[in-house]
């Protein structure tokens, strides 16, 4: 299923399993690899394929303004943008669609060619792409009405979108994309994490919702979330927080010096960013309010309780260390703030996902006669 992509005189893009040593950093375990340079711009297309759906991780490094069409089956899918912001066009739909850092689209269309349009924002993108099998959606129809009335659309070959974006358990669904990235040469996982995602997005009440926002805010919002996820990666060091980074440490430190002005790392405020990046820190409130319904403040928290869940699940740290990593002087502290944020407290909510692991390898070993017990 990987994709064919087309200059914009509809030139093939022809692709290879061979990667340059650069990005082989973000290369997933055992999934199919394909790579593709056209002049500066660079593209790289991973997947795996599962019995359920087909996950689909795609790299834009965009140094150039252009516009390419991509081709895909018309089957339903689910994007979620890992890094970045892209517009695209889309067939069987009347308005162009963007795809926005940290947000959703759900849609389907008989034939799909995308037409991308990387003017408008440019630079690294990096999509999630999730196909669903019909026999899933099926599957999960019994349980949500809302994922019922998208399949008979499906199932009639209506071009149809679900959401184009929403605030659906944002923290939750990307923390799980971070772990299906670590736990990908563990399928049985993946299972798990996807099937837990599409759970919560049929389970929200989310609505279709326009941002209207200058796209240069967009950068300016784009650059202090690169800088804050890199920060935090850097303070905890264990690497959990996905994406290609335009704005690193050294980069920003460098850029800062050259304005006879210093920002530390471990000594700053809100202010001292929205100055650097020349914005009122009204605007980036602002814009980050619209980006990510939340502000700054708020935004550097959800980071941290992106990291935490990331470790609650996999298990990769005890609790001591993660309410400390997370701020808090105590476990008990920790605890209480996670449960007013998640409705359950970090040890219920690693026993729900490992239930639900054990209940998934149960579905499929029922039959086989195999011991379970040292599977955990």
């Amino acid at each position: 299923m990987l994709i064919s992509l087309f200059s914009r005189s509809h030139v093939p893009i022809k692709f290879s399993s061979s990667i340059p040593s650069r990005l082989k950093s973000l290369v997933i375990e055992q999934a199919a690899v394909q790579y593709a340079q056209d002049g500066p711009n660079e593209f790289l297309c991973q997947e795996i394929v599962r019995k359920d759906f087909t996950l689909r991780f795609i790299s834009f490094f965009l140094h150039q303004p252009y516009t390419y069409f991509m081709e895909t089956p018309g089957d339903p899918v689910l994007q979620i943008s890992m890094y970045g912001a892209l517009q695209y066009e889309l067939s069987y739909f009347p308005g162009d669609i963007t795809v926005y850092h940290r947000h959703f689209n759900l849609f389907f269309s008989p034939s799909m060619r995308f037409r991308y349009k990387p003017e408008r924002f440019g630079g690294s993108f990096q999509l999630c792409e999730i196909w669903p099998s019909l026999t899933y959606l099926q599957q999960l129809g019994k349980k949500h009405e809302r994922a019922a009335i998208f399949l008979q659309a499906v199932e009639k070959g209506q071009p149809t979108m679900l959401f184009e974006w929403s605030q659906i358990a944002n923290v939750e669904v990307m923390a799980l994309l971070d772990l299906i990235g670590m736990h990908s040469g563990a399928h049985e996982w993946i299972d798990v994490y996807v099937n837990e995602i599409f759970e919560k997005l049929f389970e929200s009440q989310a609505t279709i919702k326009k941002i209207r926002i200058n796209p240069a805010i967009i950068l300016k919002v784009y650059q202090a979330a690169d800088w804050l996820m890199e920060k935090e990666e850097r303070n905890d060091q264990i690497g959990l927080v996905a994406g290609s980074l335009e704005l690193s440490p050294a980069a920003l430190s460098k850029a800062a010096n050259e304005f006879k002005w210093k920002m530390q790392f471990d000594k700053w405020t809100e202010e001292d960013l929205a100055d650097f990046l020349a914005i009122s820190l009204f605007q980036l409130n602002k814009g980050f309010k619209k980006l990510y319904n939340c502000t700054l403040k708020e935004f550097r928290r959800e980071l941290n309780w992106q990291i935490a869940l990331n470790m609650i699940i996999s298990k990769s740290a005890n609790l001591k260390r993660i309410s400390s990593f997370s701020g808090y002087g105590s476990q008990r502290s920790f605890s209480r703030a996670f449960k007013r944020r998640f409705c359950k407290t970090p040890v219920e909510y690693a026993q729900v996902f490992e239930q639900k692991f054990q209940k998934f390898k149960n579905s499929v070993y029922r039959n086989t006669g195999e011991d379970l017990g040292g599977h955990l």
